[in-house]
């Protein structure tokens, strides 16, 4: 792995087992170029675009910087602070399909067509 490179996973295996463990506050979703952190309240996304999901999975509301509310900042404060600490933007990224780290690891797709007979 790269040097400086921090893992995004934490053990869930104490909530399988039916005792509390640490649950942690926000989830990270990266595909390919484009990534988000995300808590049950809002999402902020690799452009530091910020979404209100209180309506989610249906609806996801855009919250510009210059209409924060209290409990909006404090999420944008949140969220930017934990990809801050993983630096997604760091990492080598790539359209899916087109290189290692995509949805095929940027494996050559095979030519469909009959082979032919010598």
């Amino acid at each position: 792995m790269p040097e400086g490179f921090k893992y995004d996973s934490q053990s869930f295996a104490p909530q399988l087992l039916g005792q509390k463990g640490m649950p942690r506050a926000w989830a990270y979703v990266q595909l390919g170029a484009q990534w988000y952190v995300r808590d049950p309240g809002f999402k902020l996304n690799e452009k530091g675009e910020l979404f209100d999901m209180s309506d989610a999975p249906f609806v996801e509301k855009p919250v510009p910087a210059g209409t924060d509310t209290p409990a909006s900042k404090a999420a944008r404060a949140r969220l930017s602070s934990a990809l801050a600490e993983l630096n997604p933007g760091a990492g080598k990224t790539a359209p899916a399909g087109n290189g290692p780290g995509t949805q095929d690891g940027g494996a050559k797709k095979k030519k469909k067509g009959r082979a032919k007979k010598e």
